[in-house]
């Protein structure tokens, strides 16, 4: 046997003997194996009986001693170590598996105790401890206890050693999705914000969203695109926790559109944005420019007038136009509308009239949603100055006057027309469509031989009336001191020649109008058979000179005294006619004396 370690020593002097224990402080004495050795005596010395002994106690019959043996072990268990889960991993499942490594003990261990302490400090039943004889147990949070936990684990011997605690392991459990993405938008490289269904004519665009809500924070997001013509999906993958990607339109032009998902740490997902690009965050990509035209007006103008432009485009938004005094810099008109597309289509009321005579730059620019425009400029010239024309100066009129008569046409720019009507019946202006009832002019004076008019008149008075158009379509004035866009308007006589005149060629008869009316408006000799076409026609003299102080312009004297050369058959003609009458005399004489 080993070495005594306590006693011999009384517990009891008095007493039953059933209630006495015998106390032995075994953190004095060395981890092992000890027998306790137990001998009842009376006061006269006399021992217990014989009792049976203890199993395996070295006892011998007959005697009076209990033997017992025990092992003594004051050491604790080691801590455990944890190996699952990770620190601060993420579940979206539960049960979750605590684990372990067991740790061994000389008495052996009895089991494990494990402490739970959520984040947020909240009760549970056998609140904060769990246990069990296994290296791992299944932790069961229910969906009210998401969120952070941590455990730790100690181990308690056969002894009843409490054992040192592990470690805190921190986990989460989270079995909610997070929300979907909202505020989806775009953005140029220059910072400007687009939203959705805009449109664009830079390559590159940012796509943007805000931040989804989780109970625990998202830890990523997925992306997709939507691309023209058909909306095929490019798939971008987990892009990590940003909240932009930056792409280029490489298809070219047309509708795109994106989605984004969140992704949370517990791999819960969220619902997609949109599922195709008709759901999506739209935007167009167009750099197709618009095509502009000013159609009216042109050159020079007048009175009221509509300008008019063409605006064409796929996307159009608005149109700007302006009308500037091209020598003041004067704004006739500025605006900005936004409008569709459009054709030859008046977009302003022009009253001309109030603005100053002289040139103008009319201004047109169409702009698309995607920013693309394009420009057009008229330059035209406002003149409301009215045309002027003279009096006619000689009212009276010989059949077949050979003297020229001229009315004086005059414009501060460029003459168009003159028209003309004898008696009332106006003739329409000229049009540029074959009309002969106005002749076309130009420059800015000129001289109008009416004499080859006035000749076609039969005897008696009629009313001549006419009016000067220039190229604005100004209208001359009845006169310089009148306004009104009404005709001048002269009385003319138209009387025989006499007799001696008319024997003289000078002039003409009834019956002869029609070469007499040659002579005056041919101004040479006649070519064919010029008794049987009717011949008007406007001699037009640029006025260089020779005109008075009163604006009237003189015919030069040659012209004037200019006779035609009567020609020798006349002579022939005459004679033969004075012989008739001479014989026609002669005979009424005879026959009257033969009476």
């Amino acid at each position: 046997m080993g070495a005594t370690v306590a006693g011999p020593g009384t517990i009891f002097n008095n007493g039953p003997i059933s209630t006495k224990t015998f106390n032995w402080d075994t953190t004095l004495v060395p981890d092992g194996e000890y027998i306790i050795k137990l001998e009842a005596r009376d006061k006269a010395g006399n021992k217990l009986p014989n009792q049976m002994p203890v199993v395996t106690d070295p006892e011998v019959l007959g005697d009076s001693v209990d033997w017992i043996t025990v092992t003594v072990d004051n050491d604790a268990p080691v801590a455990p170590e944890i190996v699952f889960p990770n620190t601060e991993q993420y579940f979206n499942t539960q049960p979750i598996l605590n684990d372990w490594l067991g740790v061994t003990d000389d008495s052996g261990i009895a089991y494990y105790r494990i402490e739970y302490i959520y984040d947020d400090n909240h009760d549970f039943s056998g609140k904060p401890y769990r246990t069990t004889t296994d290296t791992q147990r299944n932790h069961m949070p229910g969906l009210w206890e998401q969120g952070g936990v941590k455990f730790r684990v100690q181990a308690f011997d056969n002894a009843g050693n409490e054992g040192d605690w592990s470690g805190w392991r921190h986990y989460f459990y989270d079995a909610t999705n997070p929300s979907a993405p909202l505020g989806l938008s775009f953005e140029t490289i220059g910072g400007e914000a687009l939203a959705c269904d805009s449109f664009t004519n830079e390559y590159e665009i940012i796509t943007k969203w805000l931040s989804s809500t989780d109970n625990l924070g998202v830890s990523s997001y997925e992306y997709r695109s939507f691309n023209p013509p058909t909306g095929w999906i490019y798939n971008g993958g987990n892009i990590g926790n940003v909240l932009y990607r930056r792409g280029a339109f490489t298809v070219g032009e047309g509708t795109y559109g994106f989605a984004v998902r969140a992704k949370d740490f517990a791999n819960n997902y969220s619902d997609w944005t949109a599922l195709d690009l008709d759901g999506s965050c739209k935007i167009t990509y167009d750099i197709s420019l618009p095509l502009v035209d000013i159609t009216a007006p042109t050159d020079l103008i007048s009175g009221s007038v509509d300008v008019k432009a063409t605006f064409n485009d796929l996307n159009p938004l608005e149109y700007t136009y302006s009308i500037t005094n091209t020598t003041t810099s004067d704004k006739v008109a500025l605006d900005t509308v936004t409008s569709g597309e459009f054709a030859d289509t008046a977009i302003y009321a022009w009253d001309t009239t109030l603005s100053d005579d002289g040139e103008y730059d009319i201004f047109f620019k169409g702009i698309d949603k995607a920013g693309n425009y394009s420009e057009s400029t008229e330059t035209v010239t406002v003149d409301n100055e009215k045309p002027e024309a003279s009096v006619l100066g000689t009212l009276s009129f010989t059949v077949g006057s050979t003297t020229p008569r001229f009315i004086t046409l005059s414009d501060n720019h460029e003459l168009d027309s003159m028209c003309y009507t004898f008696d009332g019946s106006y003739s329409m202006c000229y049009t540029f469509d074959g009309s002969y009832s106005c002749s076309p002019i130009s420059g800015t004076s000129y001289l109008w031989n009416v004499s080859s008019l006035i000749n076609s008149l039969g005897v008696g008075s009629s009313t001549f009336s006419y009016y000067v158009v220039d190229e604005a379509g100004n209208q001359s004035d009845f006169d310089i001191s009148t306004v009104g866009d009404l005709p001048y308007s002269s009385n003319i006589t138209v009387s025989l020649a006499s007799l001696s005149q008319q024997v003289l060629g000078t002039n003409d008869t009834n019956s002869n109008r029609l070469f007499a009316r040659t002579i005056v408006t041919d101004e040479g000799e006649p070519e064919g058979d010029t008794t049987t076409e009717d011949t008007e026609e406007l001699l037009l003299v640029d006025i260089q000179e020779n005109e008075d102080d009163n604006g009237e312009v003189l015919a030069e004297e040659d012209q004037q005294d200019e006779k035609e050369v009567f020609p020798w058959w006349g002579y022939l003609l005459i004679a033969a006619l004075l012989s008739f009458i001479i014989f026609i005399l002669s005979r009424r004489r005879k026959e009257s004396k033969d009476i």
